[in-house]
């Protein structure tokens, strides 16, 4: 990992499968904090070098605060709330030795990658009064006024009427039209965001780029256009953990599901993520493979209810659509669905709802019963 992107770090949005946008777009929660996303056990070294260091000198909030960048890192790519919680602790210790740039940035990434987007403002908010300049920091601010539905927030702080100034910048950007939504505008900044960081020689955050574009157009049903953009991230980065994802979706998309459920399934065995599971589960279940499939759906519930037992919000979405796409427990679905809207008001959460409530119209059921 280089440097930069150690510096930067990375996050599509929401559903089960739009978790994984999520997760990949809370890349731009962690844009600005902790580092590209891998798997998790490239991250224990992390975790480890920094834990020796505090454990040395107690009052290294610097360390600290690397530490908690780090466990965000590997949450970003487990969904693990314990690592969640790490995460936070890390920070307060560093911001209670001395409060830094560093940590308030990171505190913010923890905040819109666990879906408490009025906290992220709140700690954003601090890191753009100690650096105004800083285009990770609007890149964060405008991803917690989009989780909140605020657009219009969101739109003030770009300042439409003039271009992007950095590659932070051009992110936002393509998250915000991507939430109009204005697909192909979107993926023309993303776009424009990989050229600008192959220029800085930054591959990382090129191919988070490529990936985030790809993943915009396989929504759309466009795997042609898709597959360019995998090719170009697999020139820089085949490894890349999102990038393997997202080559696993094409695969989906063109029908290749044996090769779909292999990629996901090797990913799996490197790092266990519940949204990956519920994508297993559902190409195990269209191959007609009941067994694998109740192992993975399995595995995805238990992985996403882990966080809502430990008191965390950010699975909320996935959990309802995996119902919803299973058919199961749905008006545990609606309960979930409703629930996150109290967290995350946006387009997407909405749809969900009024989603799960259709199907249980079509059921017979009264979506108003308790």
């Amino acid at each position: 990992m280089t440097q930069e992107a150690a510096r930067v770090g990375l996050d599509r949005s929401v559903g089960w499968g739009g978790l994984l946008m999520w997760a990949l777009g809370s890349v731009l929660a962690g844009l600005a904090s902790c580092g590209p996303a891998s798997t998790s056990s490239d991250w224990d070294a992390a975790i480890g070098f920094y834990r020796q260091k505090v454990a040395r000198d107690p009052r290294l909030y610097p360390a600290y605060a690397q530490l908690g960048a780090s466990y965000l890192a590997r949450a970003r790519v487990t969904l693990d709330p314990a690592d969640v919680a790490a995460a936070r602790e890390a920070l307060d210790r560093s911001v209670q030795i001395q409060p830094s740039f560093a940590a308030y940035k990171t505190m913010a990434a923890v905040s819109n990658f666990s879906h408490r987007f009025n906290d992220a403002i709140r700690w954003a908010q601090r890191a753009h009064e100690a650096s105004p300049e800083d285009g990770a920091v609007t890149a964060q601010l405008v991803e917690a006024y989009l989780g909140l539905g605020r657009i219009d927030d969101a739109a003030a702080l770009l300042q439409l009427d003039q271009p992007p100034a950095d590659y932070y910048r051009v992110v936002a950007m393509g998250h915000w039209l991507a939430a109009q939504p204005r697909m192909d505008d979107a993926v023309d900044a993303y776009v424009a965001a990989a050229q600008l960081a192959r220029e800085a020689q930054v591959d990382e955050l090129a191919v988070w780029a490529q990936v985030r574009a790809a993943g915009l157009v396989l929504d759309a049903g466009r795997a042609d256009e898709a597959r360019q953009y995998l090719e170009a991230g697999a020139r820089l980065r085949p490894d890349d953990f999102w990038l393997r994802v997202h080559q696993a979706e094409l695969r989906e998309a063109e029908g290749r599901l044996d090769e779909a459920l292999a990629i996901y399934e090797r990913l799996l065995r490197q790092t266990p993520n519940p949204t990956i599971h519920a994508q297993a589960w559902a190409v195990a279940r269209r191959l007609g493979r009941p067994d694998r499939a109740r192992r993975h759906f399995k595995a995805a519930d238990a992985g996403l209810r882990r966080a809502l037992d430990a008191g965390e919000v950010y699975t909320l979405e996935a959990l309802a659509a995996l119902y919803l796409e299973a058919d199961v427990e749905l008006d545990r679905a609606r309960e979930l669905a409703q629930r996150n809207l109290e967290f995350n008001p946006a387009a997407s959460a909405r749809a969900l709802l009024a989603s799960i409530e259709q199907r249980l119209d079509a059921a017979g059921l009264d979506a108003d019963s308790p």
